[in-house]
C-alpha cells in the first residue's frame, strides 16, 4: 500500500489521495482534475520523445532539408528554450513543461541536419556548442528570475514569428518539402492538449497564453500539410525522377 501511495504521489497530493483512496470519494472532480490533468502531462513528456524523430529520419533518409526553414527552426527552438528555463526557475512540476526538454533536443538535432546539410558545417557544430551554453547559463540560477519572465513574455511572438516563417516558406514552395506531416500533427495535437494542462497545474497566464497560441499556428502548419499534400507528393516524385 506505502508503494502505491509513494506512486500516486507523482500524481496528485496527499489531500487527493486521502480523498479518492481512503474515502474512496471518486467523484471528487477537483482531484479526478488533477489526477487526470497529470497522466496526461506525464504521458505528453513520454510521447514527446519520439515527437520529432519522423521529421529527423525524413530528413536523413532524404539526405535534404529541402523546404524547412532554418530560422523558423532557430525561432522555435528559442521558444522551447525559454520555456523550459522559465517553469524550472517556477518550479513548475515537470509534468505541466518535460517534453519541452526533449523537444528542444530533438529540434536542435533537426537545426543542425539543415545547416549541415545546407553547405554550413561549421556553422553546425558551432549551433549545437552555443545552444548548450545558453541553455546552461538560463538553467544555472545565474540569470535573474525577472529577466527569464521576460524571455517567456517573448516566447508568444517568438513561436508565432517561427511558425508563421515556415508558412511563409511552404506558401512560396507550394508544398511543404520535407516537413514530417507526423511531427506536425503530434505538435499541433500536443499543444492543444497543453492548453488544459497548463491551466490545471500552474494556472500561469502566461505559460497558459503560449499553448494557445503555439495549438492555432501549428494548426495552420498542420491545415498546410493536408491542403499541400498532392502538391508535396508530386514534388517529391518530381525529385526522384530528377534523381
Amino acid at each position: 500500500m506505502e508503494a502505491f501511495k509513494s506512486l500516486m504521489s507523482l500524481f496528485i497530493p496527499d489531500h487527493c489521495y486521502d480523498e479518492l483512496f481512503v474515502n474512496l470519494n471518486f467523484l471528487h472532480i477537483p482531484c479526478l482534475s488533477i489526477l487526470f490533468s497529470k497522466g496526461i502531462g506525464y504521458t505528453m513528456v513520454v510521447l514527446s520523445i519520439f515527437v520529432k524523430l519522423p521529421q529527423i529520419m525524413k530528413i536523413i533518409r532524404a539526405q535534404s532539408a529541402e523546404g524547412i526553414n532554418f530560422m523558423s527552426c532557430l525561432m522555435e527552438i528559442s521558444a522551447i528554450s525559454f520555456t523550459v528555463s522559465y517553469s524550472y526557475a517556477s518550479n513548475f512540476p515537470f509534468s505541466a513543461w518535460g517534453e519541452g526538454v526533449f523537444l528542444g533536443i530533438q529540434s536542435v538535432i533537426t537545426g543542425y541536419l539543415v545547416l549541415k546539410l545546407n553547405g554550413y558545417k561549421l556553422a553546425s557544430v558551432l549551433y549545437v556548442v552555443s545552444y548548450s551554453i545558453v541553455m546552461y547559463l538560463l538553467c544555472s540560477g545565474i540569470v535573474p528570475y525577472e529577466f527569464l519572465i521576460t524571455l517567456q513574455g517573448a516566447t508568444i511572438p517568438t513561436i508565432v514569428t517561427a511558425r508563421l516563417s515556415q508558412a511563409w516558406t511552404n506558401l512560396k514552395n507550394q508544398n511543404t518539402g520535407q516537413l514530417s506531416a507526423v511531427t506536425c500533427f503530434m505538435l499541433f495535437g500536443g499543444a492543444l492538449v497543453r492548453v488544459f494542462t497548463a491551466y490545471i497545474e500552474t494556472g500561469d497566464f502566461l505559460f497558459i497564453l503560449t499553448y494557445v497560441l503555439s495549438a492555432t499556428v501549428n494548426g495552420l502548419i498542420a491545415g498546410q500539410i493536408v491542403w499541400y499534400w498532392a502538391e508535396t507528393a508530386r514534388a517529391e516524385l518530381t525529385k526522384d525522377k530528377r534523381a
